[in-house]
């Protein structure tokens, strides 16, 4: 599933002031981030995510995505696990005249067996799950299908 949030970044608002938006997306593996910073912009809009109270993107609390004209894109894999999933955009902007628009886009996979693609070490747990399962259904298969009933006496 692929989320977007577009965060209009009013002119002149400040880092101790920043703007910030809620995100809803879904719990999941996110395997793919795009922070999307259009023309003009000039490395004045600036742009981090938070899940809670925790600082995802960039990692450093002290430091923000920038950029003019261009896509920040890369390979995620990081997992939300609270329900609801909720994260916190933050943008402040040093221009004055302008405000921007940044777009923010993630993907993510719902289900522990498309995780597994992205996480190659969950595909070999839910292997062994899997087999032991299909062992306890064989071993329940096995068993006489007609109990004694206990007599106490």
């Amino acid at each position: 599933m692929i989320f977007q949030h577009s965060l209009d970044i009013p002119a002149s608002t400040t880092v101790d002031e920043p703007l910030r938006e809620n995100m809803k997306v879904v719990q999941g593996l996110v395997y793919k981030l795009d922070i999307m910073f259009p023309p003009g912009c000039s490395g004045l809009a600036h742009l981090a995510i938070n899940y809670g109270l925790h600082r995802l993107w960039p990692m450093d609390e002290l430091e923000y995505f920038s950029s003019d004209s261009n896509t920040i894109a890369y390979d995620e894999t990081y997992e939300l696990k609270e329900e609801p999933p909720i994260l916190n955009i933050i943008g402040w902007n040093d221009d004055t005249f302008w405000a921007h628009k940044i777009t923010v886009r993630l993907g993510i996979v719902a289900k522990v067996e498309y995780m597994a693609r992205y996480l190659p070490h969950l595909a070999y747990i839910l292997i062994k799950e899997a087999e032991e399962e299909e062992k306890r259904k064989q071993k329940q298969e096995a068993l006489p299908s007609i109990y004694l009933p206990f007599k106490s006496g």
